[in-house]
């Protein structure tokens, strides 16, 4: 929890709440998002980059969602940890505030002192290390990869079985490297470098990834 440059004994103790939002209309953008369910911790291990774990139930209907929490803080408190990590997707993270204690409208997010806005309006360029695990893993993904030399380059192509999940995450040996659509196939070009490259896809944001696979490209 926290960053271990911003080190602060006084976060561990506090409660949150974990919420999860459902995304009726698809559009990825949180300011009509309709509340699923909640679900309560305590701030623990801050300092120690390392995220806690909350147990939530919620049925999820649409191909995308929202997960973040709400905390009540102190000035000068930084309760979220934040990745710069590159790559860095824009929109991707969200933030509404209340300056009054306890008043925060989680139903309606747009509800708020502070509206529900990308972070970047804030200038902060990055993403909360907010995560969702799903139990049920989602639609079952299977990666297949192939690939052809063309100009002094390798091209390796990716395709998968389209989940419906609107948007998939590249994975080059365990980085992203691209977001797409979940349209089944994508290219990733390797330029003139050699060795093994170990590829897998995931619904965006979420533990729902394909298998493995390697691709090995010779001088």
């Amino acid at each position: 929890m926290g960053l271990t440059v911003f080190f602060d004994p006084t976060l561990d103790g506090l409660p949150y709440t974990v919420a999860i939002w459902s995304d009726s209309n698809g559009d990825g953008n949180p300011d009509d998002a309709q509340l699923l369910t909640t679900a309560t911790g305590i701030v623990s291990n801050q300092g120690t980059d390392t995220f806690i774990t909350t147990n939530i139930t919620a049925t999820i209907t649409t191909a995308n969602f929202f997960v973040g929490f709400v905390i009540t803080h102190a000035s000068g408190q930084r309760p979220a940890a934040f990745d710069v990590t590159t790559p860095i997707y824009s929109n991707r993270s969200y933030v509404a505030y209340d300056t009054a204690p306890g008043t925060a409208d989680i139903i309606d997010l747009s509800n708020n002192e502070g509206p529900v806005a990308p972070i970047e309006i804030y200038g902060l360029f990055g993403n909360w290390l907010v995560r969702a695990n799903t139990s049920s893993g989602g639609p079952d993904l299977t990666l297949a990869a192939s690939k052809h030399r063309q100009g002094g380059n390798t091209i390796v192509t990716l395709e998968w079985n389209s989940t419906g999940s609107g948007r998939i995450d590249i994975l080059r040996n365990g980085e992203v490297i691209a977001n797409t659509d979940d349209d089944g196939s994508v290219r990733d070009r390797l330029s003139s470098d050699t060795g093994k490259f170990f590829y897998q896809v995931c619904v965006a944001n979420s533990s729902n990834c394909s298998n493995e696979v390697l691709v090995k490209v010779r001088p």
